[in-house]
């Protein structure tokens, strides 16, 4: 389980890599030599993250006021209707990119990465002394309506108190979402095992510059932070390439 507590991190690094390695069942064993950069010292301490990559994109959610352009804004409020809040169009996203892209899907598992078949995706909520991270399983196979249930559900219960140690464990991926306090960008910190987190912050309406006129434009912020051991510039590119881009255009995962 991880729990992190007014900014400590309470859990067995050692039940950590044993979760990864019991994930190997459903994955593909990368041994260190498959990847220069990860050396014996790096990976015995897999539970402190190395250098961390960081990757910020924008999403473009709309074009206010007619303007010319892509008008996305229509076909995400569709599809945050049919989910209830446009917030919860982020995790189906990232399981869909995740799916698309499986080089980011992986965790360490000893002296070893592990590169997860199935999409677990683990989602941060604030509970009134810290936070804890509720896993749903098999992210990418179920609808999107399905996953936005299970996770308001989830949630629900985190605050309560009320999750089971095994609701709280196996992530493959996590994802931090801190737009409702209105953050408009922001860092998380990777949950190890794991090698990767996404920052969503709040969409907030903005001018720019397009063809020589001033368009107002209604902008989102992610920023990916990856163990750089794990997880090239590249491949994280072509992961918020591909989440962006969902985002964008909501109706290719709801339809």
């Amino acid at each position: 389980m991880q729990c992190y507590r007014r900014g400590r991190r309470y859990g067995s690094p050692s039940a950590a890599r044993d979760r990864a390695i019991g994930d190997a069942d459903h994955g593909e064993n990368m041994d260190r030599g498959f990847r220069a950069v990860v050396s014996k010292v790096d990976t015995a301490a897999p539970e402190t993250p190395g250098a961390v990559l960081k990757l910020t994109a924008t999403v473009l959610i709309s074009t206010v006021g007619g303007a010319s352009g892509p008008l996305y804004g229509t076909a995400f409020l569709r599809a945050a209707a049919a989910v209830g809040e446009a917030a919860e169009l982020d995790g189906p996203a990232v399981a869909t990119a995740l799916r698309a892209n499986p080089a980011v899907n992986v965790s360490f598992g000893g002296d070893k990465l592990v590169k997860h078949k199935r999409v677990h995706l683990g989602v941060a909520v604030a509970i009134e002394d810290g936070l804890v991270v509720p896993v749903l399983k098999d992210a990418d196979r179920k609808s999107v309506s399905e996953l936005a249930a299970e996770g308001r559900e989830k949630a629900g219960r985190a605050r309560e108190g009320k999750l089971k140690p095994d609701e709280m464990s196996g992530g493959t991926f996590t994802i931090s979402n801190l737009g409702m306090f209105g953050i408009e960008q922001f860092s998380a910190v990777i949950n190890p095992p794991e090698a990767a987190i996404l920052a969503v912050g709040a969409a907030k309406d903005e001018l720019q510059l397009v063809d020589g006129e001033v368009v107002a434009r209604k902008i989102l912020r992610v920023t990916l932070s990856a163990d750089h051991r794990a997880i090239d510039g590249a491949v994280g590119a072509a992961f918020l390439q591909q989440f962006t881009s969902l985002l964008e255009d909501p109706i290719r995962i709801i339809a």
